[in-house]
């Protein structure tokens, strides 16, 4: 009877570890509550207890005071491989569908195949930034790499990802290698260029938190870029916001009503904060490019399918080439560099958006400025 009861105890750990792998349950997840294990498993609290001692002494999982029991380690399936764990930061206040999050989680579907990889989301948000609660990113969670895309992190966090016992690659950090980040130099001269050609004497740019590396390299390649030009300082704005549409319309509205002299062109940090623009513009009763040129600083396909298409600066390239290098950084490529860094340059696409500038003064308004209401996004 002792043998009988004591092999069905190792059964039901078994089990619990097939549940563990087929679930999925990452490592640092909780097993559910005890009694309702035994009912899936159609044996008794006192059976599922006994099994879970034994996964606690393989190291399986821990039991945690009042909480339950975490998954330690996610075991091996029977004459299988357990697959390598990538983890990739999202900035989850942007929003889960926004364009970039969503093509990157799809890129890294794309370069790390399902049979030998578990794609990790580390969600990022302005909460953990303020409690400086970084677990998410610095427990252990048995990851073989990383790619860092949040901008928010700050340096010292960095820092000690770097020190890390696996690869970490950083996207738009251009003081950490390896990782890929852009020269905006280049690509933001062109398009000056483009739109002091047309007339435009006097050019807004509107994007994220100034805090951001990137935003302020595009920024201070825009105050560059115009002042080689001869764009008087006045005739040069610079406002800072968030990368989303209510950001986008409320500061196109601004950039519009509350100037005597507005700019006759307007660049967007990205593609949400153009359509809060455009829904601006709608409101305002102005046509572009005809009242005001509209262009996208950082652009994808999205600015394709807008109306009408909107004018942007692109790069091809720049995050598959992130995960690519983390990939092989990984699997320990002959190639692969831990102090590699890649620099791109940004591409100027010429679509409809942009024209004329027809006229240095406000645009004519179907209503008085100052009895502007604006709507609520």
């Amino acid at each position: 009877m002792t043998t009988k009861k004591t092999l069905l105890y190792y059964d039901v750990a078994e089990r619990i570890k097939a549940y563990i792998t087929v679930t999925p349950l990452a490592v640092g997840a909780l097993l559910p509550p005890e009694r309702l294990l035994a009912q899936k498993l159609d044996v008794s609290v006192v059976t599922v207890r006994k099994a879970l001692d034994c996964l606690v002494n393989e190291s399986v999982i821990e039991k945690l005071a009042r909480r339950g029991n975490r998954v330690l380690n996610v075991p091996v399936p029977e004459g299988g491989k357990r697959k390598k764990r990538v983890g990739i930061t999202i900035w989850l206040d942007a929003g889960a569908e926004h364009p970039e999050t969503l093509g990157a989680i799809a890129r890294m579907g794309e370069e790390f195949p399902a049979a030998e990889y578990e794609i990790v989301i580390l969600y990022i948000t302005r909460e953990v930034v303020e409690k400086n609660a970084w677990g998410v990113l610095l427990d252990d969670q048995g990851l073989s790499g990383m790619l860092v895309k949040v901008q928010e992190i700050p340096t010292e966090i960095l820092h000690k990802l770097k020190g890390m016992p696996f690869p970490v690659v950083f996207l738009h950090r251009e003081e950490f290698v390896p990782g890929c980040w852009i020269n905006p130099a280049p690509g933001m001269d062109k398009l000056i260029r483009y739109l002091t050609d047309l007339g435009h004497e006097t050019i807004a740019y509107a994007s994220g938190s100034k805090k951001l590396p990137s935003v302020k390299r595009m920024a201070d390649a825009f105050e560059f870029s115009c002042g080689q030009l001869g764009l008087r300082a006045e005739n040069r704005i610079v406002v800072f916001g968030e990368y989303n549409e209510p950001c986008g319309y409320d500061m196109t509205v601004r950039l519009l009503l509350s100037r005597p002299c507005p700019p006759t062109a307007i660049v967007l940090g990205d593609e949400f904060m153009v359509m809060g623009a455009y829904r601006a513009l709608a409101e305002l009763g102005l046509n572009c490019p005809q009242d005001i040129s509209i262009v996208c600083a950082s652009g994808g396909t999205i600015m394709e399918r807008l109306h009408p298409p909107v004018t942007s600066l692109c790069t091809s390239g720049l995050m598959q080439s992130c995960i690519r290098m983390l990939r092989e950084l990984i699997e320990g490529a002959e190639m692969a560099s831990p102090d590699r860094s890649l620099v791109f340059e940004q591409e100027l696409y010429v679509r409809a958006s942009t024209g004329k500038a027809y006229s240095a003064h406000r645009p004519s308004l179907p209503f008085s400025p100052r009895d502007y209401v604006p709507s609520k996004p």
